[in-house]
């Protein structure tokens, strides 16, 4: 398993999470500039890494070149439209519930009207870009609607998808393990996943938003020689619980 614990100060974490940067072959150079441009701090100790990660890969070739992204749990769409103007050759396709589900109104403090009204509006507000494109639709179904996007000139033969997928959504079991797994389907063989609030502690004992059940699952993969991953410290300063970002890569 690769994967680096969480170290004693802020400072040793950024040291930690940008020699897997280096060791995944992204750049460090040039993040913090970039970053600036949004008004965002790569030194925060507050700021979760998937937008220093995200930044890093827009300045590789990879990252500049057409393709398309895919976000799991759209919440806000502050990061959706972020991921749309440093990836401006991508499509940035972003799912979320539909505003009626049962589940989407109960959490988040989403029962209150006037607070999910505000919310919504401010998601619209913030999916308007040209090149990202907001889906109200549960995450257990991607696989069968994204993969029409697909080259299918050779059946049986999986070109993948999407470049990159955040996947950020119900972070517990069944569902985060379907969102892995299918979102592994539709990654593109040289592709990535980042996996949100990865909780590496064994013995944890799951809330209504957290859990350990992402990890286990990537370990799982890991073992059985489907995948490789990396574990980032989300944020360089930790209050209380230490949470990761599993990047994920499939082996072909």
């Amino acid at each position: 398993m690769r994967s680096r614990k969480a170290l004693g100060t802020p400072s040793q974490r950024l040291e930690a999470n940008e020699s897997i940067l280096t060791e995944l072959g992204l750049p460090v150079s040039g993040i913090e500039q970039l970053m600036a441009k949004f008004h965002l701090s790569y030194n925060s100790e507050r700021l979760s890494w998937h937008h220093h990660i995200f930044a890093s890969w827009s300045l590789t070739v990879s990252g500049k070149s057409p393709g398309a992204v895919l976000e799991i749990g759209t919440e806000s769409g502050a990061f959706a439209n972020f991921l749309g103007a440093v990836l401006p050759m991508k499509e940035v396709y972003t799912i979320d519930l539909p505003d009626s589900d049962e589940k989407f109104i109960s959490e988040y403090g989403r029962e209150n009207e006037n607070y999910r009204a505000d919310y919504l509006a401010r998601r619209s507000e913030n999916v308007t870009s040209p090149n990202v494109h907001f889906k109200s639709m549960d995450s257990t179904f991607i696989l069968a609607v994204f993969s029409e996007l697909g080259n299918t000139s050779q059946p049986g033969v999986n070109h993948g998808i999407f470049d990159a997928v955040w996947v950020d959504g119900d972070h517990r079991n069944p569902q985060v393990t379907i969102d892995i797994v299918q979102s592994l389907a539709l990654l593109k063989p040289e592709g990535f996943l980042l996996v949100d609030d990865v909780v590496m502690d064994p013995n944890f004992r799951s809330d209504k938003y957290v859990s350990n059940e992402s990890w286990k699952t990537l370990i799982h993969l890991q073992k059985a020689g489907l995948v490789r991953c990396h574990f980032f410290n989300k944020r360089t300063r930790v209050d209380g619980l230490q949470k990761h970002l599993g990047f994920v890569q499939r082996i072909s």
